[in-house]
């Protein structure tokens, strides 16, 4: 961390350049711990997600640029969800069941190999390595 204060462009007669560096500070080591564990909480936990919160996930990583159309089309799946009584989707926003997406993940790569489906295999195990990659909270 460094901070600068430059007040020459505010006040031509001070030239002066004031820094401070954090790894001077005795504090130093406190404030990368804080920083870490600040950057660690924002880590989704796909073992205990909303399929809104999946969604919303998804869609920021889309926005971003960190994840690209077509590395998303496999979550799409996993964001809906049909009633059993009525056969309509669910609404995601009203919907506050917890899933473990990486479970789901598994069985679902484990009944696309068994009927010979290694397209949808491989897009499942792309998701898998996605989630496992950014996976926060609870280690998988």
């Amino acid at each position: 961390m460094k901070i600068t204060s430059d007040v020459s462009s505010l006040f031509p007669e001070h030239r002066s350049r004031t820094t401070v560096s954090a790894s001077s500070s005795p504090f130093s080591d406190i404030l990368t711990a804080v920083e870490k564990n600040a950057s660690d909480s924002r880590k989704p936990d796909f073992t205990r997600m909303t399929r809104q919160e999946l969604r919303d996930w998804v869609n920021e990583q889309i926005r971003t640029g960190k994840m690209t159309f077509e590395e998303s089309c496999p979550f799409v799946g996993m964001t809906l969800k049909f009633c059993s009584a009525t056969g309509q989707p669910v609404d995601p926003a009203t919907d506050a069941e917890r899933v473990d997406f990486i479970a789901k993940t598994r069985l679902g790569i484990e009944g696309a190999l068994a009927r010979h489906d290694i397209r949808g295999a491989r897009q499942l195990e792309s998701a898998l390595e996605i989630m496992l990659r950014n996976q926060g909270g609870a280690s998988a």
